[in-house]
């Protein structure tokens, strides 16, 4: 069975508007650990908050993830006009396509 950690980290990964504000330290550790507590129905609401720290730091120190919006900027883009209608196409690979995808789903 997972520890507190794990589910921690795991309900953090599954809400990346929670990671994004982790990353950029705008987070109120308390209120977001009482409410993963609630979600992962935890009892020790402290060891959520400290899980919730060690996450954050470690996001802090390793290369942020791109997030959708981020990796759409920087694809290959072209606009297509015809009869008053304009297409966005975005040239990108396969992984990429994923990413935003699934940032685009959260």
């Amino acid at each position: 069975m997972p520890n507190i950690a794990e589910l921690t980290k795991r309900y953090i990964a599954g809400h990346p508007e929670v990671r994004e504000c982790l990353a950029m330290d705008m987070v109120n550790y308390s209120k977001l650990a009482r409410r993963i507590a609630r979600e992962i129905r935890a009892r020790k609401i402290p060891a959520v908050v400290v899980a919730c720290r060690r996450y954050a730091s470690s996001i802090r120190k390793g290369k942020r993830e791109e997030t959708g919006i981020e990796l759409l900027k920087k694809s290959e883009k072209r606009i297509i006009m015809a009869k008053n209608q304009a297409r966005l196409t975005f040239v990108m690979s396969e992984k990429s396509l994923q990413k935003v995808l699934s940032s685009l789903r959260a």
